[in-house]
């Protein structure tokens, strides 16, 4: 989930706390007004954006900038998200080189499983959620995130993002990417509790019995909060763990969810599809089978996601893919309870 709508963050930007949710985009600034700026999009499309007091400048190095080091003719890349009015605030604005070219196919990405790494040859093979076989180049501009910080720390089995620029003899030049072994995920009941040797152990929904492991980055979840830390789990609880397998076999803990089975929570309607209308307090959501179903959103409804880029209805999308989990309000009518997605908006 990178802020790949300009690989031209990648030409020398250092990396930076990426705010949750909202669009990206990539325009040249046209008019600048009070705590406000307009931009026009590459496609020709004029937009304008307004500031507040949570709007974050930066330049492509990281730099610290203000609204005041706006100039019109920048090209500026971001994130911005609808207010209650349906206006654009703009909550991360980067200033990109003077010398950036519009005319650059830029916001290339690719993802999938690494098949091969080549060292001397500064390249390495991945294997398409499409099912392509694409070979990348790196350079000494190529940034790194997640679990390598260079080529050589990358392996076959791997799973990575890559966000790419296509070079004029027609190579792919990796510019962005971040890779790392996939998580595993298991759920079960709690057999063991060990404080001292900062693990657990899980009886999954298949039989095995699996230990893990936590350190200081494992997070712990829970319905009423109760579950902060190792020490709160319980014999009996209810689990389900997102892990990193080890390269010794062995499982450490990134996300652990547990509660009694009292506190699982309990729908009267479950879905999964794509999100094809939202407005400010519902949405609709249409199933593989053509079905659509529209949802109402509350203060009560809980919406999660891997990396916790889903904070609010905000930050839904069309064509996004969810699962609600809802209560019958009856006439057709639902109230999401939850709502989970898996994958952030695209640029």
């Amino acid at each position: 989930s990178f802020l790949l709508s300009s690989v031209a963050l990648a030409q020398g930007v250092q990396e930076q706390p990426r705010p949750h949710g909202g669009q990206r985009g990539i325009g040249q600034v046209i008019d600048i007004g009070d705590n406000q700026f307009s931009i026009e999009s590459r496609e020709g499309v004029e937009r304008v954006i307004l500031v507040d007091e949570n709007t974050r400048y930066r330049n492509v190095g990281g730099e610290q900038l203000s609204f005041g080091n706006l100039e019109i003719g920048q090209w500026v890349a971001g994130v911005v998200r609808y207010n209650d009015d349906h206006e654009l605030v703009a909550r991360l604005v980067i200033v990109l080189h003077d010398d950036f070219d519009p005319s650059q196919r830029l916001g290339r990405r690719a993802g999938g499983r690494i098949t091969g790494v080549n060292v001397s040859e500064s390249s390495f093979t991945l294997h398409t959620r499409s099912g392509e076989d694409l070979i990348f180049q790196v350079n000494e501009n190529t940034h790194y995130r997640g679990a390598v910080e260079g080529l050589s720390d990358l392996q076959e089995g791997m799973v990575a993002a890559v966000g790419v620029l296509e070079q004029d003899d027609g190579t792919l030049l990796a510019v962005v990417m971040m890779a790392r072994f996939p998580l595993v995920k298991h759920a079960g009941t709690v057999t063991s509790v060990d404080v001292s040797a900062n693990t657990f152990g899980l009886n999954t929904r298949s039989g095995d019995d699996l230990t893990f492991s936590v350190d200081e980055n494992t997070r712990f979840r829970s319905r009423d909060g109760s579950v902060q830390g190792l020490e709160d789990l319980q014999l009996d609880m209810v689990a389900l763990v997102s892990a990193k397998k080890e390269a010794n076999g062995s499982f450490k803990a990134v996300v652990v969810g547990a509660g009694t089975p009292e506190q699982l929570p309990k729908f009267d309607f479950k879905t999964t599809g794509k999100v094809i209308t939202k407005d400010k307090n519902s949405f609709t959501v249409e199933t593989r089978n053509g079905d659509q179903y529209e949802f109402k959103v509350t203060d009560e409804t809980h919406f999660r996601s891997r990396g916790d880029w889903l904070e609010d209805l905000d930050d839904l999308e069309i064509s996004m893919r969810v699962m609600v989990g809802a209560k019958e309000l009856g006439n057709g009518q639902y109230h999401a309870q939850l709502v989970l997605a898996d994958r952030p908006p695209q640029p």
